[in-house]
């Protein structure tokens, strides 16, 4: 596996940091099971609809330890093409193309 992301929808910022805990499940499963196999750990990536303070600073601290890769916030990909040019750059070299 060369990439693996959890996507998570809503528009209620109160949800954030719900939606972040059920991603960091995922995320810890995708770890645990790379380590269980021996098996390279995959580039990971965390993509939201809305992305409240601590929330992001949670997902620094996973990037800062090498846990997660990048993180993208989808309202922000759609206002913004160089937020959209970033997550289309970062798929393009997650995936080796």
């Amino acid at each position: 596996m060369l990439w693996a992301a959890e996507l998570k929808g809503g528009a209620d910022p109160a949800g954030s940091d719900e939606h972040w805990k059920t991603a960091t499940q995922s995320l810890r499963r995708i770890l645990d099971a790379t380590t269980a196999t021996g098996r390279p750990k995959p580039q990971l990536s965390f993509l939201a609809t809305i992305l409240v303070d601590r929330v992001a600073l949670d997902a620094q601290t996973w990037i800062d330890r090498g846990d997660l890769t990048s993180v993208y916030n989808l309202t922000q990909m759609h206002e913004r093409k160089e937020e959209m040019d970033r997550y289309l750059n970062d798929m393009v070299r997650f995936l080796g193309y």
